[in-house]
């Protein structure tokens, strides 16, 4: 439930839709559930939730004291859970449409837009998180025992108090995150993911895409996954000047 401005939350969808491989059926994933069609008109619903709730939640700020009810405790907590859900699913859709097709410049556009809307909620709703974090020992310990499922979660925020600094100064890191290394993550995707391999495989020529190439990373024929490798390196050394050229804007600019 921890939302961290796409750190440990959207990164971990930038996964393959597109599966290809001679062992299994090839098969599109469907983002419906996440935002169902029309896209654009779902997205701006979604948005407007999304301010709605926010903008509810900074409402409840002023409750967030050393005496606040267990009760009160909770709905405040659940309402965060509503934002964080919704900041997660909203971010999961944008990672996801641009990772099937890194080349789609709609699909850019769509999670560039989203990711500026969802860092502005992020920080907006840090308050919350650094709260949990700041809380005396005694307040914490009066809260947790009572948390149910959210125990963990808890437990875990409160882990991050030694290192964690000023709300301020939080929500720059959030907006330098977001303008900064997330997007040469992006930069270096676009990049990487245009790359073209060759791979004999039963005497066939292939000619593929880096995730075409990950279904053989396991292949039961030892030979097919060193050739694999093999391939996979000689295209990056191929490209090495492009590659040495990001690494070494991204390492300047403090962006790795």
């Amino acid at each position: 439930m921890r939302y961290n401005a796409y750190h440990e939350t959207f990164e971990t969808y930038t996964v393959p839709l597109l599966i290809m491989s001679e062992h299994r059926i090839s098969k599109r994933w469907s983002l419906q559930d996440l935002l169902p069609e029309p896209v654009e008109a779902s997205l701006e619903a979604a948005l407007a939730e999304l301010e709605t709730r926010v903008t509810s939640l900074e409402s409840e700020r002023s409750s967030l004291s050393d005496d606040v009810t267990e009760g009160r405790f909770f709905e405040i907590l659940h309402e965060y859970e509503a934002v964080v859900d919704l900041l997660n699913r909203l971010g999961a859709y944008g990672m996801l449409w641009f990772s099937e097709d890194t080349q789609n410049r709609a699909a850019l556009n769509m999670r560039d837009r989203i990711r500026a809307a969802l860092t502005e909620a992020g920080n907006r709703i840090l308050f919350f998180s650094l709260w949990l974090k700041e809380m005396p020992d005694e307040t914490a310990e009066r809260l947790i025992a009572g948390s149910g499922e959210f125990r963990y979660f808890l437990e875990v925020e409160r882990k991050f108090k030694p290192h964690t600094l000023s709300e301020k100064e939080e929500q720059i890191i959030n907006l330098k995150d977001s303008n900064g290394i997330e997007a040469m993550m992006g930069l270096y995707e676009m990049i990487t993911s245009n790359f073209t391999y060759t791979l004999e495989v039963d005497g066939e020529t292939k000619c593929l895409t880096r995730d075409q190439m990950s279904s053989y990373y396991q292949h039961p024929s030892p030979d097919i996954r060193a050739a694999t490798y093999q391939e996979l390196y000689r295209v990056y050394a191929d490209n090495s000047t492009l590659l040495a050229k990001y690494t070494t804007t991204a390492s300047v600019t403090g962006e790795m």
